[in-house]
């Protein structure tokens, strides 16, 4: 059941996000916070190949789609797609 649609999203690669926050290579996995609280944690293999989204088509995200940022997750369903990025929390 549920919905989807297909967009095409913009911003920064979590992947290279990580990297220059020079990860620990020991770290195995990192939990993705909103401001809300919410809170899904992935393997940071995975993550790396996420997207920290600021725009989807060609349209900065409004505060409904999680501006300013918002987590994409290929291969993810949406709800574990955080709305409203505030952190990543990596051990």
């Amino acid at each position: 059941g549920g919905w989807w649609s297909e967009q095409t999203w913009r911003g920064v690669a979590v992947g290279d996000l990580l990297a220059r926050a020079g990860v620990s290579p020991t770290a195995r996995e990192a939990a993705v916070v909103s401001v809300t609280g919410h809170r899904w944690t992935f393997p940071l293999d995975e993550l790396r190949g996420a997207l920290l989204a600021t725009h989807v088509g060609s349209e900065p995200l409004t505060p409904g789609h999680g501006a300013p940022v918002r987590l994409v997750v290929p291969g993810r369903r949406g709800f574990q797609w955080g709305k409203w990025v505030d952190r990543i929390d990596v051990s």
